[in-house]
């Protein structure tokens, strides 16, 4: 059993062109459920949001924030759970960023999910498609940049707190 797959870290871009409208999505069980359905696949996945996974080129703002990653976030129904504990689903996301402790006999590492998507606002944002924008580049290109800003201050608290 040691050589068996213990769990997926999924680095993002989740589902192209522009991420998941809802949990409820029923692409979840296409791009997701079925096609990872092998039994070595049923463990934790460890997943980031991506650009694409906010919504790609289209830029979907609502209430003053970005919020096509919710519905990834949202399909984490047991967002308290950790390691080595079982869970029902398999898809790890409690936030937009977050961190998860694993522990294999001494060895103990935490593992830092962070959304990538601030690398790329110009398309995020539709800087690139002004006909099919969806919302304000510059209000979107502050959304973003104070979506990085807050994920990069807690990455400065957390990254020399932790003791893995």
């Amino acid at each position: 059993r040691e050589n068996e797959v213990q769990f997926v870290v999924n680095v993002g871009d989740n589902l192209y062109p522009a991420g998941f409208e809802s949990p409820e999505d029923p692409l979840w069980k296409v791009v997701f459920e079925d096609r990872y359905a092998d039994a070595s696949l049923q463990v934790p996945w460890l997943s980031a949001l991506g650009n694409h996974d906010w919504g790609g080129f289209d830029c979907y703002m609502r209430d003053g924030r970005l919020y096509r990653g919710d519905a990834q976030v949202g399909y984490d129904t047991e967002p308290n759970w950790t390691w080595p504990q079982s869970k029902a689903t398999r898809w790890v996301m409690p936030a937009e960023y977050y961190k998860k402790r694993i522990e294999f006999g001494d060895t103990t590492m935490d593992i830092f999910v962070v959304s990538t998507h601030w690398a790329d606002e110009a398309e995020v944002c539709g800087q690139d498609r002004y006909a099919q924008r969806r919302c304000d580049a510059q209000a979107c290109f502050s959304v973003v940049r104070n979506m990085a800003d807050t994920m990069w201050n807690w990455l400065e608290v957390e990254l020399p707190a932790s003791d893995a």
